[in-house]
This record gives structure tokens, sequence and C-alpha cells, in this order.
């Protein structure tokens, strides 16, 4: 995920959108990650 919120950054803006889809069961723990995925969409499933 690191690697490819480093890509996102060198395209320009809108050329491409990134969902990150959890699968996880603790919702506190996807919580805490999203925080360094900007600027990824995500959602809790």
């Amino acid at each position: 995920m690191p690697k490819l919120r480093d890509y996102t950054k060198t395209l320009e803006e809108g050329q491409l959108q990134v969902v990150a889809v959890a699968l996880d069961t603790d919702e506190y723990r996807w919580k805490n990650m999203i925080l360094g995925l900007s600027p990824f969409l995500s959602c809790f499933w």
C-alpha cells in the first residue's frame, strides 16, 4: 500500500483513483490504518 500511495503521488490529479476495501473484522484497526492512505477512498466491509 505505501508503494501504491507513493505512485499515485507521481500522477496528475484525477489520473488514477484507488479504492481500498477492508475485509477486516476490526473496525478500530481499519480506521487507524486508513489515516495514512490518503488520497485513497476507503470503506469497511
